[in-house]
C-alpha cells in the first residue's frame, strides 16, 4: 500500500512537473488575430520616418485564413501596402519568428500583448510597428 501511494505520488509530481512547452516565451500566448492600427513606419534606405494616427491604416489579420485585410485611408504613398486583402505566413525560426506578405519577406516578427513589430533593419528595411485595437476604449 505505502510502495503503490509513493508511485502515485511520483507519477502525479512528473505528470505536473514534467510537463514541458515548446514555447517558453512569456509572450506565447499572444497571437496576431484581429485588427490592428499600423502607427509608425520608420528606416529604409529612404530613411523615413512616418506616424500615422489611429484608424487612418488598419491591418485585420486572421491566421484561419492566412489574410490580412488592411484598409489604408493615408494620402502619404510610403505607408507600405494599399488597401487590400494580402495572404501572409508566419514561420518560427528558434527563439524568434518571421512574417511574409503578399510573398514579401518582412524581417522578424514580434507579438507582444498590445503591439506588433516588424522588423526587417537588419538588411536596410523597414520597422513597422502595429499598435492593437480595443474595442473596451469605444
Amino acid at each position: 500500500m505505502k510502495a503503490t501511494l509513493i508511485l502515485l505520488s511520483f507519477l502525479l509530481l512528473t505528470s505536473v512537473t514534467g510537463c514541458h512547452s515548446e514555447n517558453d516565451d512569456p509572450n506565447s500566448d499572444y497571437n496576431i488575430d484581429g485588427q490592428w492600427n499600423l502607427t509608425h513606419v520608420g528606416g529604409g534606405i529612404d530613411g523615413r520616418d512616418l506616424n500615422f494616427d489611429p484608424g487612418v491604416i488598419i491591418w485585420t489579420f486572421n491566421e484561419n485564413t492566412g489574410m490580412v485585410n488592411i484598409v489604408n485611408d493615408s494620402e502619404n504613398g510610403l505607408s507600405v501596402f494599399q488597401s487590400g486583402t494580402y495572404p501572409f505566413s508566419i514561420e518560427d525560426f528558434g527563439d524568434h519568428k518571421t512574417i511574409t506578405i503578399n510573398g514579401m519577406y518582412f524581417g522578424s516578427l514580434e507579438i507582444l500583448q498590445n503591439q506588433i513589430h516588424i522588423n526587417q533593419q537588419v538588411a536596410d528595411g523597414i520597422l513597422m510597428e502595429l499598435d492593437k485595437i480595443n474595442f473596451e476604449h469605444f
